[in-house]
This record gives structure tokens, C-alpha cells and sequence, in this order.
């Protein structure tokens, strides 16, 4: 019921952006070990984040007990190379339960090897739908309890708004009655 978003565009070219994203995630792990409700958190270019070795030691660390304190934690960046670059951030990497592996043109001899990508696996992320060419987006679903998977994400109208146009959900949903 409660959606903390920090729009870090303001920060976008100097050279504080790491640092900044590290005080967050440090304040959510914070609040995630005395939040008695369930959480998620979500850092989009947590390749800021991967980059200092002080945020790679909390990411670690949050990821370890963020299941003891009902908290789901989601790193979002560009490419699975980022997470296979050095052996502290395969850790992190291999530490989450569930990898998504959405449309990328190339995928590295690395990232092949490191998850076992069949030759059919990858082809489909080399040639999975996206959101800007598609209605739906598409992506290689890898889950420690359930495998492996492709999924096909469709969206709707709310979602569209919000994402989109950056609007407030919470106007949309009354305007429609629901609330």
C-alpha cells in the first residue's frame, strides 16, 4: 500500500550517483530488518551499485537476510555481464532465486557458460519481443525452485498509465471507481 520511489535523474552525470544509490540501499535494508510487512526493493542501474565494493558487501548481505525479514530485493541493469565481471558480484548474482534475461542482441561466452545457456536459450533471448517493437515483452525465466522457463509479459491499461505516463496510480484507480 506504500511505494517509496527516488527518481535519480537529477544525479544522472555527476559522479555522486553511487554513492547516493548506496545511502539508499542502506536505508532500505534498514527498514526492511524493522518493517514487521512484507517489502520489496527494486534498484533499477544497480550497476552503480555493483561498482563499489562497499555496496557489493550490503547487496550481499541484504540478499542473505532478506528472507528472514519477509523482503524481496530486485537488481535491474542492462546486461548479466555485469553480475559475472568479478567473483564478489557472481555471488551476488548466483544469490538470487530468480534471473530474468530479457531481449539482448548478443550474449557473451561468459554469461553462456555461467548459466549453461543452450544454443536454443540463447537464440530466444537474441530474438525475445520488446515492449517498444511489441505489444508484450518477453524473457528467460530462471527460478532455483521451478528452472527454467520463457515468459511472455502482457500489460494492461493501469500498468500502461503508470509506466508510461508517468501517472499517479492512486488518481487512475479512483477515477475508475475501484477506489
Amino acid at each position: 500500500d506504500q511505494v517509496i520511489c527516488f527518481d535519480m535523474r537529477s544525479f544522472a552525470d555527476t559522479g555522486e550517483k553511487p554513492l547516493i544509490m548506496h545511502v539508499m540501499l542502506d536505508w532500505a535494508y534498514q527498514e526492511a530488518r524493522k518493517s514487521p510487512r512484507k517489502m520489496d526493493v527494486t534498484f533499477e542501474e544497480a550497476h552503480y551499485l555493483l561498482g563499489r565494493e562497499s555496496s557489493r558487501n550490503l547487496l550481499n548481505l541484504f540478499i542473505r537476510h532478506a528472507r528472514h525479514f519477509n523482503t524481496g530485493l530486485t537488481l535491474i541493469t542492462q546486461t548479466a555481464e555485469e553480475f559475472l565481471e568479478h567473483e564478489q558480484k557472481r555471488e551476488i548474482y548466483d544469490n538470487c532465486d530468480i534471473k530474468q534475461l530479457f531481449y539482448q542482441e548478443k550474449v557473451s561466452d561468459g554469461v553462456r557458460e555461467h548459466l549453461g545457456l543452450s544454443e536454443s536459450e540463447q537464440e530466444y533471448i537474441q530474438q525475445a519481443a520488446r515492449g517498444e517493437t511489441s505489444d508484450y515483452s518477453q524473457c528467460l525465466l530462471t527460478s532455483s525452485e521451478f528452472g527454467r522457463r520463457t515468459l511472455t509479459i502482457h500489460t494492461d491499461l493501469f500498468e500502461h498509465h503508470v509506466l508510461d505516463d508517468e501517472l499517479s496510480a492512486t488518481k487512475f484507480l479512483q477515477e475508475r471507481g475501484h477506489i
